[in-house]
C-alpha cells in the first residue's frame, strides 16, 4: 500500500559518497522500525524506472528463446530464433558435446540470429540461447546442433552447386567422361567438370634404377585412404598393398610410392 509520493525528490544514490549508513530494510534513525520482511534482489538503476518497467522486474528472467534452428555451411553454422519479448539482448554459448560445457561465444548480441564462422570441416557443435532483460539474463535454452559440411561436401557444392552425394555430383559419377570417377577426380585434386587426358598416376623408377616408383597427387582430407597395390601381372587374382596414407597422414602435393620388391623380382 502506497503511504506517500514525493516528486521534488532530485537526491542520486551517489550523493552520498562515502558513508557507512547505506542501510537496507533499515532507517538511519534508531527510533525507526527495522523492516518486517526480507530482500531477494538489490538494484541501483541511474533513473526512476517506469510502473511497467518494475512489472517487469517482478516477473523475474525471461524464458529461453523459442524455435532456434542451427543451419550449416562451409565452415559455419547460422542460427536464428523468435525475438523474445522484451528482451534487450541475447546470448550464445557453444559446446563440442551436447552434455559438455557450453562456453559464451557472443553475447550482447541484438537480433535474433548470429553465425559462428572459423569452424572446422564435418565438426558438430551444440548451442543454447538466452535473452537478457531488465531482470537480467534469462534461462537457457534446450540445446541444437548442426554439423559443418565435410571437406568432400564444400567440394561437391563448390563444382556441382550441392552437397548432394548424388546425380552428376555422385561419388561414382562421371560427368566429364575421362574415365575418372568424382571420388577419384576428388582424392588427386582434379576437375570434375573438365576432361583430363593420360593416366592419374605415373610410372617411374627409384634413382638407383633397382625399383619402380608410382607418383600421383593427393589432398589433406584425413576422411580419406589412399592404397597403392602391386602385382607380377595385371590378371593378378591378388595384389599386395605396398603403402596406405589416412588421417593425418594425408598431405596435399605429389607423392610417389617405392615398389618394395625389385624389378629383377617381378
Amino acid at each position: 500500500v502506497l503511504s506517500g509520493t514525493n516528486t521534488g525528490m532530485t537526491f542520486k544514490p551517489s550523493g552520498m559518497g562515502s558513508t557507512t549508513q547505506n542501510y537496507l530494510g533499515r532507517s538511519q534513525y534508531s527510533a525507526d522500525p527495522y523492516l518486517n520482511g526480507s530482500l531477494d534482489d538489490f538494484r541501483i538503476y541511474t533513473r526512476a524506472l517506469s510502473a511497467s518497467e518494475v512489472s517487469l522486474l517482478a516477473a523475474g528472467p525471461l524464458p529461453a528463446p523459442q524455435n532456434i534452428t542451427a543451419t550449416p555451411a562451409n565452415s559455419q553454422i547460422t542460427l536464428t530464433w523468435d525475438a523474445s519479448l522484451n528482451a534487450t539482448s541475447y546470448t550464445v554459448r557453444r559446446s563440442a558435446s551436447l552434455s559438455g560445457t557450453y562456453s559464451i561465444v557472443a553475447s550482447n548480441l541484438i537480433n535474433a540470429n548470429y553465425s559462428d564462422t572459423g569452424l572446422g570441416d564435418g565438426t558438430t557443435w551444440y548451442y543454447t540461447i538466452s535473452a537478457t532483460g531488465l531482470a537480467g539474463e534469462g534461462v537457457a535454452s534446450a540445446p541444437v546442433s548442426a554439423t559443418t559440411y565435410t571437406a568432400i561436401e564444400n567440394w561437391r557444392l563448390a563444382n556441382f552447386g550441392t552437397i548432394a552425394n548424388s546425380g552428376n555430383a555422385a561419388g561414382g559419377a562421371d560427368p566429364d567422361k575421362d574415365g575418372r570417377n568424382n571420388l577419384l577426380e576428388y582424392a588427386i585434386g582434379s576437375d570434375p567438370n573438365q576432361s583430363d587426358v593420360g593416366a592419374v598416376p605415373v610410372l617411374g623408377k627409384t634413382a638407383d634404377g633397382l625399383h619402380l616408383t608410382l607418383t600421383f597427387n593427393s589432398i589433406a582430407d584425413p576422411a580419406l585412404t589412399y592404397t597403392v597395390e602391386a602385382a607380377d601381372s595385371p590378371n593378378q587374382a591378388v595384389w599386395t598393398a605396398i603403402w596406405t596414407s589416412t588421417g593425418a597422414s594425408n598431405t596435399a602435393g605429389s607423392v610417389t610410392v617405392p615398389d618394395t620388391e625389385l624389378i629383377s623380382d617381378h
